[in-house]
This record gives structure tokens, C-alpha cells and sequence, in this order.
């Protein structure tokens, strides 16, 4: 049955609240709307519709696989396969692809060299990034990660933006993409350097304007700059210096947490105030023998980041890169084929991610310059009843608080 909904002033937010349950109802039953470009204002990443955007999820793989494949052929259907895993059966809806290259091979490395050497790997990145489209509402943030081209300090360099030029012709035409500048630019814990982490992230933004231009993009996407120091965590320094090239439109700032709760309010919480804030990476932590971040913070990490509506992506949906979310059964091999059963790590976010009890809704937000004094919009129902697996089919609603029947 459809519904023609026409709105004056005093029944707009009746209108907003209606299709807000209609969000709800389809996210929870798996039923999602099509990815929309996104877009920032003020501290928030919206959606078309001018919803919040606060996707989670994890940081998945190319076809190099953390190293873990490199000597074997690339398998650009593994990488698919543990994508339908991570969105279908656990309820990512963002993930971070992480792009891994070499300066040169090793002897039995069969293929690692970046997009401005090897066209097949531009290729399967490409492919891997068309079927996260096939995923409704499923967004994706391309990664420059393990990168020759990134200085010692972790930084972008101008050959990182030739690497940008090669990477947004061929993805200027998704909506559903994010493109990611660099992985975590290292040390410089006093923060001397972060006038010049500023440049170099500021040069790359540029480049992939220019780019986006040059290619028709139908509009800018979100690029995320990284945090200035200690491995991508210090956000800090973009809250009175953001970024200006292309005129600081549609920029995230990205941090990595893998840190104790003291550290949260100066990782995430005190930024996201003044700025777009993402978590490209966060995990049980323990370097060098020293614990960065338990299970018990992680679960922490996500609530409080829900609750101020700031994507995430876990660490890291691999068998071999700890913290690992996956058990490794993969033997001695890639693990192409390999049963996928998720480590304790795995579990909790996997429990995070479906919220087994209940949806919930944190706050919800919607951008007040999408909200118009008059509201019209068309609703499609189907009628109701669940499969033999219990995903819901169908639904029946009362639609006379908008003039619809009841």
C-alpha cells in the first residue's frame, strides 16, 4: 500500500518522527536504503536525508591481506567473502579498506606494488569497493595504509598524492566511498611537527579535489585527515587549525584509540565538540608488553561513541594483524576458504554490532537545514509476517498521526 503524505508547519515534526520509525523499522529488519552521498556541517557527518551518519564496523583487507597472501595469486573473492561476513551476518554498515603496498617484491612475493605500478591491483580494488556497493546503506573509507610512499613519519608525501591522482579518477562516482589521506603519522609527542603534519595532510586534501573535479564527481566526498602525532591519536591541533584546502568542506578528522578511558575525552570526546570526528582504529592493545586498551575500554569506546554519533571501525577483521577479531584456522596458508569464527575481541564487537537485545536509538539527530515547513513524501508498505529464519517480511503501522489509516 503506498501513502501520500502532504505536511503544513504544524505537523512537520509529526512527519519527521514517523519516518524516523520507519528508519528504525528497516534497519533492525535488514531492509535498508540505498547509499546517499555524504556530507559534513558544523561537528557531524550527515546523510542524504540529513540524518547522522555514525556507521560501525571494522577495517577489512585488500587482496594483500596484511601480508598474510602476497605469495599467492590475489583472491579478490576472499576479500568479498569476508565482506558479506562482516555486513551480513555481523551488521557492519562502514568499513575501512586498508590498501597495502611495497616499494619492491620479495623473492617470493607474487604481487604487492602499489596503483602507480601494478593496473591489476587498481582493478581489484575497483571490484572490492563495487560489491560494498551492492551492500544497502554499507559505507566504505579507502585507506592509503602501508604505503612506500608515506615519509618515516607516517606522513603524506607528494608521491602520496600521485597516488591519490591514480585512485579518485576510478572512484570519483561512488557515493558510498570515503577516501582515508594516509594510515597514522608516528611520534612527535610534543606536537612540534604538527604544523607541518597540517601541510602535508592539507597538499593531499587539495590534489583529491583537484581530482574529483577533473573526474565530474557529482559532489565532494568525506576525506579523513589523520590525528598529527602518537601513531594518528591527536586530533587536537585540527580543533583551532582545520583543514582549508577545497575550503574545509566534507573533512573528518580521524583518530586512532587504542588507549584507556583517561585518555577517551582527549582522543574523541572533547574534538567531536568543534569538529567531524571518526575512529579508524581501536582494539585490545598490548605492545611491547604493555597494556594500551582492554576489552572492558573497547566496550566502553563504543557506547560513548555511539552516544555522541561518531563512526568507528574495530581492528581488525584478520586472523594474523592483532588485535585480531577473527581466530586464526587458516594453518600455514592465507586463509582463503577458512572457517570464519570470531576471537573473543570478535565476539563483543559482533554483539555490538547486531545489539542482540534491542535497537537503540542515541539521540537521534537531523540536520535542522534539511527540516522545511512543508513536508511530502511517498511510503511503500508491504504487508506483514517473518521467513522461516525470522527476518521480517512485512510490517503493519498506524499511520493516522499523519493523516493515514490506522
Amino acid at each position: 500500500m503506498i501513502y501520500r503524505v502532504n505536511s503544513s508547519k504544524g505537523k512537520t515534526w509529526n512527519i519527521i518522527r514517523f519516518i524516523i520509525v520507519i528508519l528504525v523499522f528497516f534497519v533492525f529488519s535488514g531492509n535498508l536504503f540505498s547509499q546517499g552521498w555524504l556530507y559534513t556541517s558544523g561537528n557531524k557527518i550527515y546523510k542524504e536525508d540529513g540524518t547522522v551518519f555514525a556507521g560501525r564496523g571494522a577495517n577489512v583487507f585488500d587482496t594483500r591481506s596484511c601480508n598474510a597472501a602476497t605469495a599467492f595469486p590475489p583472491n579478490v573473492d576472499e576479500v568479498k567473502r569476508r565482506i558479506d561476513e562482516i555486513v551480513d551476518v555481523w551488521g557492519a554498515d562502514y568499513l575501512r579498506l586498508v590498501l597495502e603496498s611495497y616499494e619492491s617484491l620479495q623473492s617470493w612475493q607474487v604481487h604487492g606494488l602499489s596503483v602507480l605500478e601494478d593496473t591489476a591491483y587498481l582493478n581489484d580494488i575497483v571490484e572490492i569497493v563495487e560489491h560494498i556497493g551492492t551492500k544497502d546503506s554499507v559505507y566504505v573509507l579507502v585507506s592509503v595504509w602501508n604505503d612506500p610512499s608515506l615519509s618515516d613519519m607516517g606522513w603524506p608525501t607528494a608521491e602520496t598524492i600521485e597516488t591519490w591522482r591514480v585512485l579518485v579518477p576510478k572512484l570519483a562516482q561512488y557515493p558510498h566511498v570515503l577516501f582515508g589521506v594516509c594510515n597514522e603519522p608516528q611520534s612527535n609527542s610534543d606536537g612540534a611537527l604538527d604544523p607541518d603534519v597540517w601541510e602535508a595532510m592539507n597538499n593531499t586534501v587539495a590534489a583529491i579535489r583537484e581530482e574529483e573535479e577533473n573526474a565530474s564527481s557529482p559532489q565532494p566526498h568525506i576525506i579523513t585527515v589523520q590525528g598529527t602525532r602518537d601513531w594518528g591519536r591527536y586530533l587536537g591541533y585540527y580543533v583551532d587549525h582545520p583543514i582549508t584546502a577545497g575550503g574545509d568542506t566534507n573533512i573528518a578528522y580521524e583518530t586512532h584509540c587504542y588507549d584507556h578511558e583517561d585518555k577517551f575525552a582527549e582522543r574523541f570526546i572533547d574534538p567531536s565538540e568543534h569538529i567531524p570526528v571518526v575512529i579508524g582504529e581501536f582494539g585490545p592493545a598490548t605492545i611491547s608488553g604493555t597494556l594500551y586498551m582492554t576489552l572492558e575500554e573497547c566496550q566502553l569506546m563504543m557506547d560513548e561513541a555511539e552516544d555522541l554519533q561518531i563512526p568507528y571501525t574495530a581492528w581488525s577483521f584478520h586472523q594474523r594483524c592483532p588485535p585480531c577479531l577473527l581466530v586464526d584456522s587458516a594453518g600455514s596458508g592465507p586463509g582463503f576458504g577458512m572457517t570464519i569464527v570470531p576471537t573473543e575481541w570478535g565476539e563483543l564487537l559482533m554483539d555490538q554490532l547486531l545489539a542482540k537485545d534491542c535497537p537503540r536509538i542515541r539521540n537521534f539527530e537531523v540536520n535542522p537545514d534539511k527540516v522545511t515547513n512543508d513536508v511530502s513524501t511517498e511510503i511503500t508498505i508491504s504487508a506483514t509476517i517473518t521467513d522461516e529464519v525470522g527476518a521480517v517480511t512485512s510490517a503493519t503501522l498506524d499511520l493516522s498521526e499523519v493523516g493515514g489509516a490506522s
